[in-house]
């Protein structure tokens, strides 16, 4: 299917939320993304806590983490369709935030839409849509 067919249909990714998993011996995270009209992808990963040498981490300063890996992750799922809306169910961004995830999108998937040939700009590939409340910008902590 070519790019422009796979944007008429599928118009949203979505990423609804993480969840993290503290046992005795590791943290996982588990993430929860949505292509709507496609697929669910909970992609996760462990972090063993023998490697953590700071046990009193600050937990807003965790999710934070979180969310932004989750962000990075996102992009290997998002690039199966590339649809223009990225919803972010429970956070929010603000609108510098907005257009640096915009440069990243644009600039991490530059091999993939030159060898894709999909002709696009950083502003027309995708916007961010935050539904949460919650702000996680470090420059206003």
């Amino acid at each position: 299917m070519k790019y422009e067919d796979l944007i008429k249909k599928y118009h949203n990714f979505i990423y609804h939320d993480f969840k993290i998993n503290n046992t005795k011996d590791y943290l996982e995270v588990i993430f929860d993304f949505e292509i709507e009209g496609l697929s669910h992808f909970n992609p996760s990963f462990k972090i063993s806590k023998s490697i953590i040498t700071n046990k009193h981490i600050n937990k807003e300063m965790l999710n934070l983490l979180i969310f932004n890996i989750g962000m990075v992750e996102a992009i290997s799922y998002y690039k199966i369709t590339c649809p223009k809306t990225f919803i972010i169910d429970n956070y929010y961004l603000t609108n510098n935030q907005k257009k640096w995830w915009q440069k990243l999108f644009f600039l991490g998937l530059g091999e993939f839409l030159y060898k894709n040939k999909i002709n696009t700009n950083v502003t027309d590939l995708v916007s961010f849509v935050c539904k949460g409340k919650k702000v996680y910008d470090i420059d206003n902590s």
